[in-house]
Order: C-alpha cells, then sequence, then structure tokens
C-alpha cells in the first residue's frame, strides 16, 4: 500500500520569469522502492500524459518535478493540472492528488 504524507499543492501567481516545483512524499507499507512518474493534463477533464526531461521540465522521474521559467506564451502551461504516479518494487501503484499551475 502506498500512501501520500504531502500532496502537490497548487502553485497560484506564478510570475513568468520564475521556476517552480511540485513536490510529494510517499511510502510504501511493507516498506519497498518507489519509482516516480510526474504527468500533467492541460485542463479538466483532459487525459494526463507523462512528463518527459527536457523544455522546462526536470526531474520527472523523482518526488520533485521541476519546472523552468518561460516568457514565451505559447510554451506557457498556465491552467495546467500535475500529478504523480508512484510505483513501488512489489507492485503497487498509488496516484498523487492533482495541483494546478497559474502564472500571474
Amino acid at each position: 500500500v502506498i500512501t501520500f504524507t504531502t500532496q502537490p499543492s497548487n502553485r497560484l501567481g506564478i510570475s513568468t520569469t520564475s521556476a517552480t516545483t511540485f513536490a510529494i512524499v510517499a511510502s510504501a507499507d511493507p516498506t519497498a522502492s518507489l519509482t516516480y512518474q510526474w504527468q500533467y493534463a492541460s485542463s479538466v477533464g483532459a487525459a494526463y500524459t507523462n512528463l518527459s526531461n527536457g523544455g522546462i521540465y526536470s526531474n520527472v522521474t523523482t518526488a520533485t518535478v521541476g519546472i523552468g521559467s518561460t516568457t514565451i506564451t505559447a510554451t506557457r502551461p498556465n491552467g495546467f493540472y500535475y500529478r504523480a504516479v508512484v510505483t513501488s518494487t512489489g507492485g503497487a501503484t498509488a496516484t498523487s492528488d492533482a495541483a494546478t499551475l497559474t502564472y500571474a
């Protein structure tokens, strides 16, 4: 069983010239190694897609995903939703709550 002690929290009013992160804290019982995959959806009800490192995204397979600054409106993920899928070596999978990113 995977449990989350910290869920990602909304990032509201982020400056377009600022980087930000989403983070989770998860554990498995019985104790097991965990792997992480961050996902995004462009709007409520949209399908989630796995993130890849590159562009503005980094550390997409860790407990804390990084989102770099961007001043280009077309590449700005304004209003996107982010969540993490966590898998244990025992085969259990759990998905965090979704949090939104909104630029100022």
